[in-house]
């Protein structure tokens, strides 16, 4: 696998692992250049273990069944937990606890994203997945 640019613009390696906020470089090519799918699969478990689920966890304050919270993960793993996921009206909607997965389609730029979008709220809504 080799390094991408992201929708953004954003060096990326594997399953959206942010590099840096700016393009791939040839340095970014040549560090990357044995970088496996096990590999992508290994670095997306690490992010989601040491980064998104404490965030996930520390952020919601209501109880989440198995495929609400497999949904939320991806929701929050694609618009991040430093400022996306905090800030967002679905997350303010949901610990009032209003469980309604559509309030993610209000994340919908780049336009890409919306296919993603309806299967993360097939998922949280009805557990489609």
């Amino acid at each position: 696998m080799n390094p991408y640019n992201d929708s953004k613009g954003f060096a990326t390696i594997g399953v959206g692992h942010l590099l840096h906020k700016s393009k791939v470089t040839d340095a970014d090519r040549r560090a990357w250049t044995r970088f496996t799918k096990n590999d992508a699969k290994k670095l997306l478990m690490k992010d989601l273990k040491e980064t998104f689920e404490p965030k996930i966890h520390a952020l919601v304050k209501v109880p989440l069944s198995q495929n609400e919270y497999d949904a939320i993960c991806s929701f929050a793993f694609n618009i991040g937990v430093g400022r996306g996921f905090p800030s967002s009206e679905f997350l303010k909607e949901l610990n009032k606890g209003h469980y309604d997965g559509t309030q993610m389609l209000h994340w919908r730029r780049p336009s890409e994203i919306i296919g993603r979008r309806k299967k993360e709220v097939e998922l949280f809504n009805h557990g489609v997945y």
